[in-house]
């Protein structure tokens, strides 16, 4: 009867601890029959919270942001410890020009760290105006810098990641990628390198030729890195025209990084209602 189909198919669901629409259809035709059976299974599983809390879902696309570009080159930085053939190389980049610096640790201690970024960027920070920030991925030799009293009186600042994030430090892990791809075409057994040897890898990387057409090297310098002559360049155009270049990106990074090329609606919830944690494994996830 149609008085208690619906309370029979709901019995049945809860005691065969929540079946997907096509086991309880199988379930229910075998020992019962109904009019409209179809629609009353499909009306029980989507009344199911727990069902509809586990059911598959279309992956939100992962969203981007980009900071304001700033007033001005040499005021912000990127930095990250490369491990190669038992080696700790020190790779710093200029976010703004991505001009690339680097230096051979005797380990990974504060020391250390802190001896090879004042090397590094001490020769690029302005004298002037706000400390130049260097951006860092949260290994304690990092955090232990933050507040350094050294650091602190040659105008150099440390920030650290968000340790959550996956991409909590991009312009210095493309910046080892970098390196890693020069060193393997002057080394490709992967043995130890010289400072030396080093130094002729960075110049290779800051010599390479980049989207605007210019290399990092013509950027900082602007000037012609085969003849010297000077390139008439604007820091204001520079750094407007890459805000602008990762604003646009955002919208393509987003549809290549969605494994289904579909996307779905935030969820909409205030406080109060019962929500179901899917995982806890990625940035883009809850």
């Amino acid at each position: 009867p149609r008085q208690v189909v619906y309370g029979l198919t709901t019995a049945i669901h809860l005691r065969l601890g929540h079946p997907t629409h096509h086991q309880l259809k199988t379930v229910f035709s075998r020992y019962f029959f109904a009019l409209s059976m179809d629609s009353v299974l499909k009306q029980v599983t989507d009344a199911c919270d727990q069902c509809a809390a586990l059911q598959q879902q279309a992956q939100l696309p992962p969203s981007f942001t980009t900071q304001p570009p700033p007033e001005t080159i040499f005021t912000s930085f990127a930095a990250d410890v490369m491990k190669r053939a038992k080696q700790q190389i020190l790779v710093v980049r200029e976010c703004s020009t991505s001009f690339t610096a680097t230096h051979i640790l005797q380990d990974e201690t504060s020391t250390s760290l802190r001896n090879g970024l004042l090397q590094l960027c001490l020769p690029l920070r302005l004298l002037d105006g706000p400390p130049a920030v260097i951006r860092c991925d949260p290994a304690p030799g990092f955090q232990a810098l933050q507040r350094d009293p050294w650091l602190t009186e040659n105008r150099l600042l440390v920030e650290i990641g968000e340790y959550k994030n996956v991409n909590k430090n991009p312009v210095a892990e493309r910046a080892i990628e970098e390196v890693r791809e020069e060193l393997r075409k002057i080394d490709p057994q992967g043995q130890p390198v010289s400072q030396a040897q080093l130094a002729v890898v960075t110049a290779r990387v800051n010599a390479k030729i980049r989207t605007a057409g210019l290399s990092s090297r013509e950027f900082l310098y602007q000037r012609d890195q085969f003849n010297g002559a000077q390139i008439p360049l604007s820091d204001h155009a520079l750094l407007s025209e890459q805000y602008q270049r990762r604003t646009d990106n955002h919208l393509y990074s987003s549809r290549a990084k969605s494994p289904t090329r579909t996307s779905r609606t935030a969820p909409s919830f205030t406080v109060g209602d019962l929500v179901y944690v899917n995982s806890d494994r990625d940035k883009s996830q809850a």
